[in-house]
């Protein structure tokens, strides 16, 4: 059965064109296995306007200045297929609906961001480079990226305003300003940043989080400022953070660092307000190996070699090593 130029069923399978609506589909039902193709963006922009699961089913154009996918619903998701969104303005912009999903592709080329996402949104499985704005950006909280790459965009690699953000697994390298960037060091909380790796990325930090936020497990070397950049209240365990243009780890009051190694960055090895610093290795940075803006901080169990100076302020609670002798 056709219906215009636009839409065919075909096996359990729809053809959507330029516009997306389930209920053209005169109310027969979808198997629940089912997943809507989408059509081409070449003229005019797809406007998914339903929830539903949604497929690619080859690569796509978007004629210049305007958006490839446009989500107009809440409740959506989008199958890559391994397919790629080519050229436009933003490859899916699902600015200001929750819970969308896009998984599994390729967008690239972008004049803006390639990946926007609202409250709730997952990007899964996603090679967003080499775009105009963010690679992937989420405007809200609780959303999942993970597994993704984000790398040579012209902004960030990976940009989340809100909370509660759960980031893990992606590559986000060269982008003109931050790798990985989960709002301001006074706005965004209890963002989990873990096993990502953020280097290279030119006018920016590699990491650069907001407030009670935990960050582990991560690599962020050869950033423009710091390799890891948090707010107050943070945990930043177990990273490396090496060869940075400030230092290699930056952060506010109240935080907990360690087990991180922050060797060869041109200002210091670690930066940090109140903290207690346990079990680090600073070797070789420009500045001081720990540098406390309290003397109410606490360190301890850390290595501490070759540094300009080893420590600024704070409390030695147990040995550490510096330059080989207790300190």
């Amino acid at each position: 059965m056709k219906i215009g130029r636009c839409i065919t069923r075909s096996r359990g399978m729809v053809w959507v064109g330029a516009t997306i609506a389930v209920a053209l589909l005169l109310g027969a039902p979808l198997p629940a296995s089912a997943q809507i193709s989408l059509g081409g963006c070449a003229t005019f922009p797809i406007k998914i306007q339903s929830p539903g699961s949604y497929i690619l089913q080859h690569n796509l154009r978007s004629k210049s200045g305007f958006d490839c996918i446009n989500v107009k619903a809440a409740h959506v998701n989008i199958n890559l297929n391994g397919f790629a969104i080519l050229a436009g303005k933003v490859g899916i912009n699902a600015t200001g609906q929750a819970d969308v999903s896009v998984r599994n592709g390729t967008v690239t080329g972008m004049s803006g961001a390639g990946i926007i996402v609202g409250e709730g949104g997952i990007v899964e499985d996603v090679r967003s480079d080499g775009n105009g704005a963010d690679g992937i950006e989420c405007i809200g909280n609780d959303c999942t990226i993970s597994g993704n790459s984000a790398n040579l965009n012209k902004t960030n690699g990976i940009e989340v305003n809100g909370s509660a953000a759960r980031i893990s697994g992606n590559t986000a390298n060269a982008n003109s300003v931050n790798g990985i960037m989960t709002a301001a060091a006074d706005s965004g909380e209890n963002n989990i940043i873990t096993g990502n790796t953020a280097n290279g990325n030119t006018a920016g930090d590699g990491i650069q989080c907001g407030y009670l936020s935990l960050v582990n497990g991560n690599t962020a070397n050869e950033n423009g400022l710091n390799g890891i950049s948090c707010g107050t209240s943070s945990t930043v365990n177990g990273n490396i953070a090496c060869l940075n243009k400030e230092s290699g780890i930056s952060v506010g009051d109240n935080v907990r660092i360690a087990g991180n190694v922050v060797n060869n960055n041109a200002g210091d090895g670690i930066t940090a307000g109140t903290a207690l610093a346990q079990s680090n290795e600073a070797d070789a940075n420009g500045g001081y190996g720990l540098d406390f803006g309290s003397s109410g901080s606490g360190y301890t169990q850390n290595v501490l070699t070759a540094n300009h100076s080893s420590v600024n302020n704070g409390v030695s609670m147990s040995p550490n090593l510096c330059n080989g002798s207790p300190c």
